[in-house]
């Protein structure tokens, strides 16, 4: 694998102009940067392609993606690691069991069944499911783990979760506060409240989002 700072090095800048025959010069030949922006912008592409697909599939094929974080030691310093290991196509249910059996064969393919420290996951109930059944297995064969004790949440999703009970609460609220608001602008904004102006701009943003055609 060459790295990208090759475009860099001033004599491989000279053999493109030579292998150019006269047809190119320096300024044809992008740097690194521009080059990294080109990777991006492909990156990019081809992941809304990707998403798209998926939002448009008929059967909603489910996809389980596995991030490894993981340190290791170099020159007697601990350095942390990060790798998408995993994107698979789990077949079946969306149930939290068949998850369960999906992850543990993914743990031995990797040879990490031994080395699992804590699982981040978000919250919904059939993760709750999985990871019930993940201690089941992992104790059936002499590895200690706890349901409760070895999952993180995921902290974006929590976020998320509070604000969303925060909305509701403010959607709820004019209809106390109308009675002891005075000023035009305070019952306004109390009005604006009721009427769940921001869960209609989530609506209309989530089927924007779902339509294909941003």
């Amino acid at each position: 694998m060459i790295s990208v700072n090759v475009v860099e090095c001033p004599e491989f800048r000279e053999l493109l102009d030579y292998l150019g025959n006269d047809k190119i010069d320096d300024d044809d030949i992008p740097h690194r940067t521009k080059i990294m922006q080109m990777i991006y912008d492909e990156h990019q592409k081809m992941r809304q392609q990707i998403m798209a697909e998926l939002r448009s599939d008929p059967n909603l094929a489910l996809y389980m993606a596995v991030t490894a974080h993981f340190y290791i030691r170099k020159n007697g310093r601990l350095i942390l690691r990060r790798y998408l290991v995993v994107f698979r196509h789990v077949f079946g249910s969306h149930s939290g069991v068949n998850f369960a059996n999906t992850l543990i064969k993914i743990f031995n393919e990797l040879g990490i069944i031994y080395m699992l420290a804590l699982i981040t996951m978000d919250n919904t109930s059939n993760n709750n499911t999985m990871m019930d059944e993940l201690e089941r297995i992992l104790r059936s064969r002499g590895i200690p783990f706890d349901a409760d004790r070895d999952c993180i949440c995921c902290f974006p999703h929590i976020i998320n979760l509070a604000c969303q009970a925060i909305l509701e609460a403010l959607k709820q609220t004019p209809a106390l506060g109308l009675s002891f608001a005075t000023g035009s602008t305070t019952k306004s904004y109390l009005q604006s409240l009721k009427t769940d102006l921001i869960g209609t701009c989530r609506s209309v943003v989530a089927a924007c989002r779902a339509s294909g055609h941003r």
